[in-house]
């Protein structure tokens, strides 16, 4: 078997001929392209000279071809196998395609390794929580994928991932403002590096199955503002903001807003004023003896209690208070329709507060369009939607007016 090396007789454009390694053996003649281009009068002796342009570079991708080829040769005399010029040119190349698999992927970037290094690099800067949040969500992903590259994230592998937290009984919000978040943010740090990152991963939206909204009937509100012996004053922060909410229909993001200034009198009854948010509807409302007596424990400067927090302790004290029963939440995801058994006091949440007062203000006769205008909802579908009013419902409420 004989290799030799020869220049292609066809120039290109700028007049550079494609290097060519030819074999020939058992009277067969074949030839490899080595991809490699050069000018005909740097080609001297059987070497790239020196004056060629990337010269240093061509030597050594050169050799790296003639090595491998040279090897499959070497290995064939060594099992006394005799394969023809054309066999030897199917195995080149499959060992060249498999090595440009294998350089391919030394130069991805692992997830899990991206994230560690970000971890790094700002353990000295955020909060000790915010480094505890990132270390779940790396505990998540080793967990459901540990060796997926950063660059081989699509639309089809956020879903999956989603769908395994889903599984994992977390909830929808840790999903969007943990999990999602904290991928966003590793994918603007790759960015930084020049690392490639799909932008599947900033444009990924994730729809959770809809379900039915859970609230409160008004016997297990009074059931959680009359607990007492709590074991820890949060407790009590949390059951009274879920009290002040249930009574107010105020977002517990609000609560933490009001102060003295909100509170003033009229007609010799005290009344709170309330400015919503997102639509600026100023109004004030009559509060009662729990609510007083709440603001005054507090100086009427409600402590402030995180979302998670809120949520986790919320269930624990619904239990303490004899919360009972069992409900059947009905999901929606697109035509599939999911029904889970849940005990009562694992649904509380900081909507339940909200919730329950929608629910309350309708039953005793409010108005839709003004329950709508005290939640900031642009239109009535959404506080409809929001409260969990049924199509049976809203049957039986025309029958009581049209009969």
């Amino acid at each position: 078997m004989n290799v030799s090396v020869k220049l292609k007789n066809q120039k290109d454009k700028d007049g550079n001929q494609l290097l060519l390694i030819v074999i020939t053996g058992f009277n067969k003649r074949t030839t490899i392209s080595t991809g490699i281009k050069i000018s005909p009068e740097n080609w001297v002796k059987g070497n790239i000279h020196k004056r060629e342009t990337n010269a240093d570079l061509k030597k050594t991708l050169f050799q790296e071809k003639l090595s491998v080829l040279n090897k499959i040769i070497t290995e064939a005399q060594i099992k006394n196998l005799s394969p023809d010029p054309a066999e030897i040119k199917a195995e080149y190349i499959f060992r060249m395609s498999k090595k440009t698999e294998e350089e391919k992927l030394s130069t991805k970037h692992s997830l899990i390794k991206i994230m560690e290094l970000y971890r790094e690099k700002y353990k000295n800067i955020y909060k000790a929580s915010t480094l505890r949040s990132l270390n779940q969500v790396i505990g998540h992903i080793q967990e459901f994928d540990p060796d997926v590259y950063l660059e081989d994230i699509d639309h089809g592998w956020m879903i999956s991932y989603c769908s395994y937290l889903v599984d994992k009984e977390l909830q929808d919000s840790t999903i969007k403002y943990r999990h999602l978040k904290t991928l966003k943010l590793i994918a603007r740090e790759a960015r930084k590096e020049q690392i490639p990152v799909s932008k599947a991963i900033d444009d990924f939206r994730w729809k959770s199955p809809e379900k039915q909204p859970f609230f409160a009937t008004w016997n297990e509100v009074q059931q959680i503002e009359h607990l007492t012996d709590f074991v820890s004053k949060s407790k009590e922060i949390v059951r009274d903001i879920f009290v002040l909410s249930c009574y107010t229909g105020l977002r517990e993001s609000d609560l933490h807003k009001l102060n003295k200034i909100n509170i003033h009198t009229q007609s010799g009854e005290m009344m709170m004023r309330i400015i919503v948010t997102k639509t600026d509807f100023d109004y004030s409302i009559p509060i009662n003896n729990t609510v007083k007596k709440i603001l005054k424990k507090y100086d009427y400067q409600i402590p402030f209690v995180t979302q998670q927090e809120f949520n986790r302790q919320i269930k624990h004290i619904a239990r303490s208070a004899k919360i009972g029963g069992i409900t059947n939440i009905v999901k929606t995801s697109g035509s599939k329709r999911i029904i889970e058994e849940k005990y009562r006091w694992q649904l509380f949440t900081t909507h339940t507060g909200r919730r329950t007062f929608g629910r309350r203000f309708l039953d005793m006769g409010g108005s839709l369009i003004v329950l709508s205008k005290l939640f900031g909802h642009k239109n009535i579908e959404t506080t409809l939607h929001y409260i969990g009013y049924q199509s049976n419902e809203i049957v039986e409420e025309f029958k009581k007016v049209f009969g």
